[in-house]
């Protein structure tokens, strides 16, 4: 008898391998989602610098990140169509450059 539990293996079953494969699926989907929401936080939402100071650090990648960050969304749309995307703030104005840079500017507000 003794004071451990007898365990046997066996092999997985097919739903085994489908529950494991749509857990793995569930939590990428999560990890990328807390990502993306990290990095706009990061960007519009920063204690320590504004929005053009963190972009104008990437220089000449910033179109590219933000294209990446489109197209996380947009995935995230297609799996989730209940997902939201984030949008820049509409206190600014986002023009990207022929040279791969991204000016950010204030809105002008009307009344």
């Amino acid at each position: 008898m003794g004071i451990f539990a007898t365990t046997t293996q066996t092999a997985p079953t097919v739903t085994d391998v489908v529950n494991r494969i749509k857990m793995a699926n569930t939590q990428l989907y999560r990890g990328i989602l807390q990502q993306v929401q990290g990095i706009f936080k990061m960007i519009w939402a920063n204690p320590s610098f504004t929005p053009k100071q963190i972009v104008d650090g990437f220089g000449t990648d910033a179109v590219t990140l933000f294209g990446l960050f489109d197209q996380l969304q947009t995935m995230l749309t297609s799996v989730d169509p209940t997902y939201v995307p984030m949008t820049v703030p509409s206190q600014y104005v986002v023009t990207p450059n022929a040279d791969g840079t991204i000016t950010i500017s204030d809105a002008v507000l009307t009344s």
